[in-house]
């Protein structure tokens, strides 16, 4: 009886003993896979893209932090002289030549004793800035 019973259940499907796959049969397993394939595919492809624009991102971030700590470390006559300077960045997807920009832009709070102006760090490309610090530096 329990040869009957699986006799049964494969009656209608192609694997009947000593015979293989219909050639449509076939083809629809090729499609199938190739569309499994092509979705691991991008999906792989969209991760490695998105992990070196991580990267990209993080080395910029510790990049403007480092330059940000010089500028505090220094006198506001030496960061106010910073303004429009360009800094490499190794490590970035880009060539990583003139990556960062120091901007320092008076924020026109003017007292008798004080002056503030305000320090941006962009580290990035043309197209894409991946990191922006800014900082508030008083005279």
């Amino acid at each position: 009886m329990k040869g009957k019973g699986m006799e049964l259940f494969f009656r209608g499907a192609s694997f009947r003993a000593g015979r293989g796959m219909t050639l449509i049969e076939l083809m629809i397993a090729m499609a199938l896979l190739a569309v499994i394939f092509t979705g691991l595919g991008v999906t792989v492809l969209r991760a490695d893209r998105n992990n070196v624009y991580n990267n990209d991102r993080a080395i910029a971030h510790k990049a403007a932090q480092e330059v940000l700590e010089v500028i505090h470390n220094e006198s506001i006559d030496d960061t106010v002289a910073r303004d429009g300077t360009t800094f490499d960045v190794l490590g970035l997807s880009t060539d990583g030549t003139n990556a960062g920009t120091i901007t320092v832009s008076d924020l026109g709070w003017d007292s008798s004793s004080a002056q503030a102006y305000l320090v941006t760090i962009n580290v990035g490309t043309a197209q894409e800035i991946f990191a922006r610090v800014h900082s508030v530096r008083t005279r």
